[in-house]
Parts: C-alpha cells; structure tokens; sequence
C-alpha cells in the first residue's frame, strides 16, 4: 500500500476467480453500498444515498458513479474521496481489486477508511464469488442475497442470523428428543 499525507492507494489485490463482465455491468450502486456490512443505506430522491455507519458512527450523504466496461470496471465516491476499480488479469482467468482514498472533509480519517475498506471488500468478493460459479447452490444463494439479505440493514442481518441458528438448535434438541423416545420406546 502506497501511504502519503492525504491519499491511500492500495495495489491490486488478486481475487482468484475469473472476470465476470456481466456482473460487474449489472453492480448497481444501491447493491454495492449494501455490500457493506456496516451501513444503514436510504436511498434520497436526488439518487444519492444516506449512510449511517454503525462502525465509525457517523453519517453522511454518498452518491457513487460506477462505470464498467470489458477492460474494467470503476466506481467513484467523491463524497467520500474513494475510487473502487476492478479489471481482468491473465486474460480473464483472473479478477483484481484496487481503490483510491483521500479524504473528502466528511470527517473520516485515512485508517477509518481503511478499516471499513477491509469488511467492504472482503464481502464484495464473497458476494462475487457467487456470480463467478453457475451451479444450483450458487443460484440459490444469489437469489437469497438478492432478494433477502441485500434489502435488509446490517442490524436486522445480525437479528436474522441469530434467529436462523437459534431455530437450528431447536430442530436438532426436537431431533435428539424424538430420537431418544423412540430408543426408549423400543427398549422398554
């Protein structure tokens, strides 16, 4: 990583999984901001966003540009001084991630950055890996993430996970119970 005074550039970082033109067309800005599992997005008449960050605790007003083509694919916060871009390494086999920060007077320092950079990033290549295999399991979990998980805000994924394995350990404790009652029943 290139550190100066006022800007952060990373270097690319490899992804290991192979270009996908077509979905990095079809990244929309509401879907990539909610990619973020640290923000409260709304959306605002004007097509901006509202962001309430729940890691940094502050608040602030994002509108993107995303701008994706076969040679690449670019996204522009100016309101937060941050430039994600994607390209195709190794004629395709391979995917590559870079962004750019300066900071854009919203009050959010170079490292506070970096830090939500880690957890966006990180979750924009799970969600990509998604797109990169065309297997049911995969078509399953694009269409749970699209239509389910992606519209919710970070508190009410964390509700819903919790409730997901809580109702887990209840079917495994009703397994166990029926289980035993009919050992029990059979010996007796």
């Amino acid at each position: 990583m290139n550190r100066k005074a006022e800007r952060m550039e990373s270097t690319w970082m490899e992804l290991n999984l192979p270009w996908t033109a077509e979905f990095w067309s079809s990244l929309t800005p509401d879907r990539l901001l909610a990619l973020n599992p640290h923000w409260h997005i709304t959306p605002m008449p004007d097509g901006g966003f509202e962001v309430e960050d729940i890691l940094l605790r502050t608040r602030f007003t994002l509108r993107t540009e995303c701008v994706a083509s076969d040679s690449g694919w670019t996204m522009h916060a100016p309101d937060m001084g941050l430039t994600l871009r994607a390209k195709p390494m190794n004629q395709g086999d391979n995917t590559a991630l870079a962004y750019v920060c300066e900071p854009a007077g919203n009050g959010v320092t170079i490292g506070q950055m970096e830090e939500n950079l880690r957890y966006w990033l990180a979750s924009l290549r799970e969600y990509y890996r998604l797109y990169a295999e065309d297997t049911f399991k995969t078509r399953f979990w694009r269409f749970f993430m699209n239509r389910i998980m992606l519209r919710m805000n970070p508190t009410q994924r964390r509700i819903c996970a919790f409730i997901m394995k809580v109702t887990l350990l209840e079917i495994i404790l009703i397994l166990v119970l029926i289980i035993g009652f009919w050992f029990y029943n059979r010996m007796g």
